[in-house]
């Protein structure tokens, strides 16, 4: 079984590796496109809020009716556009301190009940713990998305741990070939560039 422990200390590191590179902005960078073009960097950060507001609810949900069945692809992809279109528009600290505060929310919860079965796809369950993994994948992907967008290379403390999560939780990707971030950023989609170091 996975450490518990090494998943939410990831996970906290990824939430604060956003604000250290949420530092690095200036204002005109927010309307910056970068990997997840056509996004611009601050609908990257208000889907961050998304994301972790969403894992809240689906947690919340967990407790009171069982697992949710994960979202398509395609499903995903209209969730994550319909939000971000009815999610108010905030200036970027602000965007940056509703995420932070979702994100918080949901590692508590977590924390309190690791083995809660939070999600199913095509019949296996998930628990609280591998969602918490899960979560800190997509937070350290996408500080490398918000770092990459403005000529910063971002690589995460311990990208053992993110590939183990990795293969741990990700329902419906193909697990990295290795244990290393290049890998790994390669699974997600991402395409590798040169860029200059945080």
């Amino acid at each position: 079984m996975a450490c518990v422990a090494c998943y939410q200390r990831s996970y906290g590191e990824g939430v604060a590796a956003i604000a250290r590179i949420f530092a690095r902005y200036g204002y005109s960078d927010w309307a910056r496109t970068g990997p997840c073009a056509p996004w611009s960097s601050l609908d990257l950060l208000r889907h961050l809020h998304v994301t972790a507001q969403e894992s809240v609810t689906g947690h919340l949900h967990a407790l009171q009716f069982g697992p949710k069945e994960l979202m398509t692809s395609a499903e995903l992809a209209e969730f994550n556009a319909k939000s971000l279109t009815a999610l108010s528009a905030v200036a970027p600290h602000v965007s940056l301190r509703n995420f932070q505060a979702a994100a918080w929310r949901f590692l508590r919860m977590a924390t309190a009940e690791p083995d809660l079965p939070t999600y199913s796809f095509r019949g296996r369950t998930w628990s609280a713990r591998c969602n918490v993994g899960v979560l800190a994948v997509e937070w350290h992907l996408h500080a490398w998305d918000l770092a990459t967008t403005i000529g910063l290379t971002y690589h995460p403390r311990q990208p053992a741990v993110l590939a183990e999560a990795f293969r741990d939780g990700m329902a419906y990707l193909d697990p990295p070939a290795t244990d290393g971030w290049p890998d790994l950023l390669r699974a997600a989609g991402r395409t590798l560039g040169v860029a200059h170091p945080v």
